[in-house]
């Protein structure tokens, strides 16, 4: 993307904030709407150079690595990576395989299994779901 300041009362900076900051507001308002698959295509179209990928959702759903493939500049970590923050249980494991300190822990299919754990740890103490949760889906005691 290519930015022409011709003279102005404003510094060159700030025009070109407010230029990218119009363009990344716009494009996002459009990405929102338009399902992952679909992005390419629209970088593709657009000759959008360089993509900032986020919120979480469409990392975990592997933007990033859909991007790349179609060699388009992108930052943000590939589906993989992403479960860091997509999955509390993949997170942990990576945790523990590499020696990483972290609160104790154990995986369950069931609420009830979980909050005995739970009360076996003493309170208090937190629940967390498995998967994006967006801030929520934590039960505290």
């Amino acid at each position: 993307m290519k930015a022409s300041v011709w003279g102005s009362l404003r510094s060159p900076i700030m025009i070109i904030k407010e230029f990218t900051k119009f363009i990344l507001t716009n494009f996002v308002k459009i990405c929102q709407k338009m399902k992952p698959s679909k992005v390419c295509n629209f970088c593709q179209k657009n000759k959008v150079d360089l993509v900032f990928v986020g919120p979480e959702q469409p990392l975990v759903e592997g933007l990033v690595d859909n991007l790349k493939s179609h060699k388009i500049k992108t930052f943000g970590p590939s589906k993989y990576c992403a479960q860091l923050e997509g999955s509390k249980a993949f997170m942990k494991k990576i945790a523990d395989d590499n020696g990483v300190p972290t609160a104790r822990y154990q995986i369950f299919e069931s609420f009830d299994s979980a909050f005995k754990f739970a009360k076996s740890l003493g309170f208090p103490c937190v629940i967390k779901a498995d998967g994006l949760a967006a801030g929520g889906c934590i039960v505290t005691g």
